[in-house]
């Protein structure tokens, strides 16, 4: 578990993590000789405290980011115990995430794991060491996604698309396909890369003017809307769910909302079964908490999709990016972080021709980005930077899933 907690130290502004179980003790640190053993354990009381605190008022939550005049502690819930990372208070969270989501899926994992009884041995016994207790053997990092597997599940994906993009041609209704098995489908040379996501659900792009008549096409091949008459009529998303098939559909109407927006109209008047790969692309660049499955997808993209100087069917329009940033600081700090964050994947993790095109194209938009000439607005958020929030939450996140942030000190 320390090696896990080290990885975690790696990041910048990062002075040391730890972990401690619901009651309070701490099972496992990485943290400066500074850091006294009465200091740590006053932390972990803080930490467990404040989290017992929220439960008990009903608000349950996957973070907590607490602030202090000299420092900061980010609170990860293990469900059995804690993360706790001390950082700075100018760290960069999405750069921190990045690291510390996957680091604490795996300390998760390990509190669950049951440990082994000890074999007994013949001679005479040996008294117990609690305090050394011989760690489970660690499951390696999930392997990447047998491609007979990744098939098969998009194939069910792909065949509850066809179903539905058939109903809604019959009533000549606009809508495209995007996000996962959009990308699956316009990158059938990269699907190596691809594997199906956790949740069965298809992603639509589509009109609010037509949200009636799609109800009606998805209800006659066995889908049914469960939203309130009024948020119906209101909501920019419209979700659906097949009960006999466990598949969700979600049709995101006039624009696309989740840390960043944008406008599908233009992407809807292109011909297509799927979204462009402009807007494909786009939706995996405005992720500002970036999964591993994000940058699968990303990769994939770039590998499939040349870019191009203005909007070409198959490609991905560099202007249109570079306008969407130059316009909004928040676009192009995610835009440009995401970039930095695929190049880094695709060295470390790809082969060395996959590696060069996705690294070249990449770079190709990262300069079209900054060579956009940039406005006043532009430049007066510049200055504020991070210390600002940049990014929306997601609209479908709930109070568990959204990060708390107490402020002390301030």
């Amino acid at each position: 578990m320390e090696a896990i907690l080290k990885e975690i130290n790696s990041v910048v502004g990062v002075t040391g993590s730890f972990v401690c179980l619901n009651d309070g003790s701490v099972v496992a640190q990485a943290l400066p000789a500074s850091f006294g053993a009465d200091s740590v354990a006053l932390a972990a009381r803080v930490a467990t405290q404040t989290f017992h605190a929220l439960e008990i008022s009903g608000r349950h939550i996957a973070e907590t980011d607490l602030t202090f005049e000299q420092g900061r502690l980010i609170l990860k819930n293990l469900r059995d115990g804690l993360l706790v990372i001390v950082c700075a208070r100018n760290i960069n969270l999405a750069f921190l995430n990045l690291t510390a989501n996957v680091a604490a899926r795996k300390i998760a994992d390990e509190l669950r794991a049951p440990i082994a009884a000890p074999t007994p041995e013949p001679l005479a016994p040996r008294a117990p060491e609690p305090e050394i207790v011989a760690p489970p053997s660690a499951p390696p990092s999930a392997p990447p996604v047998a491609p007979v597997v990744a098939s098969a599940g998009f194939a069910e994906l792909e065949d509850a698309w066809r179903q539905i993009n058939g109903e809604l041609e019959k009533g000549k209704l606009v809508a495209r396909v995007m996000n996962s098995l959009a990308i699956w489908l316009s990158c059938p040379d990269a699907r190596a890369l691809l594997a199906p996501p956790d949740k069965k659900q298809l992603d639509f792009a589509a009109r609010s003017n037509q949200r009636e008549s799609i109800r009606r096409a998805l209800e006659r091949v066995g889908y049914q809307n469960n939203q309130s008459p009024d948020e119906f009529f209101n909501s920019p998303r419209l979700y659906f769910t097949n009960l006999s098939r466990g598949i969700f559909a979600e049709f995101y109407l006039d624009k696309f909302a989740m840390y960043h927006q944008f406008d599908l109209a233009p992407f809807l008047a292109q011909e297509g079964a799927t979204l462009a790969a402009t807007a494909l692309a786009l939706a995996r660049l405005q992720l500002v908490e970036m999964p591993p499955l994000g940058l699968c997808e990303l990769s994939a993209l770039l590998l499939a999709h040349d870019t191009s100087p203005r909007a070409e069917p198959g490609k991905i329009d560099l202007s249109a990016l570079a306008r969407l940033c130059a316009d909004d600081w928040g676009w192009y700090k995610t835009v440009t972080m995401n970039l930095q964050r695929v190049m880094a994947f695709a060295v470390k993790t790809l082969g060395a021709d996959e590696k060069v095109v996705i690294v070249e194209r990449a770079e190709r938009i990262y300069q079209a980005i900054e060579s956009a000439p940039k406005g006043f607005g532009w430049q007066a958020r510049a200055r504020v930077g991070e210390s600002m929030r940049w990014y929306d939450l997601p609209p479908t996140a709930g109070t568990e899933q959204r990060p708390i942030e107490m402020r002390y000190g301030d």
